[in-house]
Formats: C-alpha cells, structure tokens, sequence
C-alpha cells in the first residue's frame, strides 16, 4: 500500500519517530555485564537496493516477492545458502569458502590473511557465572545451538511430557498439553489407579 501512496510511507515514518526515539532512549539505559546496550539506525532505502543488487547477481531470477525459504529453495541462490550461510537460532552469518575457482561464491576481495582470520559467529556458550562467555572467548570454536535459552526451553518442556507420561494417577486425572500449556483432564467414571505408561 505504502509503494502505491508514497505520501502514506513518509507520513507513516514521520508518526513512528517520537515513539522510536522514545525506546531508543529506554533500550540505551539497560545494560548487560555492566555495558549500556548500543542502538543502531535501521537500513537506509539505499542500504536495501545495495544488497538486493548484489543478490541479483548470485540469482537474477529473484523478485522482492520472494520473502522466504519456501520461495526460493529451488532457485540458484539456495546453492549460496547451502554453501556459504549459517542460519541459527539468534544470527544469521555468510562467509565465502575462499577457493578461487568457486562458481557460487566468488573469489574473495580481501587479502587471504585477513580472510583467514574471519569466521561464522558462534553460537551462545555459558560461563560458570551463569552469564554467557565473552564472544572473543567462543569466536573460532565450533559450536551449537544447544545453550540457546530458546532450545533449551523446548527440551526441557519434552523431559517434563515423557516424565508426565510415566506418572501414576489415583483418581484418573490425566495431563494433556495445548496452546495455553498444560491442562488437567478428568476420566469419567474413574477413580481406580491408572497410568499412562
């Protein structure tokens, strides 16, 4: 709607403004490990069309139609993808391989020693404090997403369902799991000892 009314897309940012200012200031008052946290402007309209451009290159049957994996898994940039991103949990990376002779990713600009000291970004690693180590702690380590409070979460909502599961009801009351959790079902007509496993 915005592309079709530009007037609607200034108007609309000139409305945002007050209020983005606003949560900026609030954000830069919280901190983490004593360190405030650092706001960074958004992407300028020439920022986007930069990047799409050099995406247009990897892949020029691309459209800005084409706003996720199921759009774009059969067309040439999903060999880029596959060969040169890591997508995680809380970041997504690119690094060429680095080979002259690549056909995905091109050969690389800088010089090989620069290019060999960069790296994918590791994933979260907790230190004993539970606090996270320092990124320069983890960057070249190979790690996993299995720290990742997100991961952990869903792992531990799996435990506690299989222990749900071998639990021995005395008046036929059963656990069951759906949007808004966990719900207590009572069986009809039952009040004998029963189990589910």
């Amino acid at each position: 709607m915005a592309e079709k009314t530009p007037s609607l897309k200034e108007g609309l940012k000139q409305n945002l403004n007050p209020m983005i200012t606003l949560l900026n200031d609030v954000f830069e008052q919280l901190q983490l490990k004593d360190e405030n946290f650092k706001i960074f402007e958004d992407a300028s309209e020439l920022d986007i069309d930069i990047l799409w451009n050099s995406m247009l290159q990897l892949d020029p049957t691309l459209t800005k139609d084409d706003r996720n994996w199921a759009n774009i898994k059969n067309n040439p940039i999903s060999n880029f993808f596959n060969h040169c991103c890591h997508s995680h949990s809380y970041f997504f990376s690119i690094k060429k391989c680095g080979k002259d002779d690549c056909e995905i990713c091109l050969p690389i600009r800088s010089s090989q020693d620069i290019f060999n000291t960069l790296d994918h970004l590791p994933d979260p690693v907790p230190a004993n404090n539970e606090h996270y180590k320092n990124f320069s702690d983890v960057y070249h380590m190979d790690t996993s997403e299995s720290y990742c409070p997100s991961i952990q979460a869903q792992d531990e909502k799996k435990i506690l369902m299989a222990h749900l599961d071998t639990v021995c009801y005395t008046c036929g009351t059963t656990f069951s799991q759906n949007d808004n959790g966990f719900k207590m079902e009572l069986e009809d007509d039952s009040l004998e000892e029963s189990s589910r496993k």
